[in-house]
């Protein structure tokens, strides 16, 4: 199999929320029901480094947009100190 970066690349970037304005890394995607879904994982500063991971759709796989505007998964309910 051959792979081909996207002349989109990068096809998210951080920025928008709080909890994703330092870094986007990590994605995984899944295609169900003729829609794209990725998990990102996300971090809002380096110190102190707390990782989210935030939900987003896409109809191309390529023009994604959040699910909803907070993380789906949050430091605090894997039961992180503050």
């Amino acid at each position: 199999m051959r792979m081909v970066r996207h002349q989109a690349n990068p096809i998210v970037v951080p920025g928008k929320y709080n909890w994703r304005r330092i870094t986007v890394f990590n994605p995984a995607v899944i295609y169900d029901e003729g829609k794209f879904y990725m998990i990102e994982r996300t971090a809002g500063n380096l110190y102190p480094f707390k990782c989210y991971l935030g939900l987003l759709v896409s109809e191309d796989g390529v023009h994604f947009e959040h699910v909803q505007d907070e993380p789906i998964i949050t430091p605090d309910m894997l039961g992180f100190p503050h």
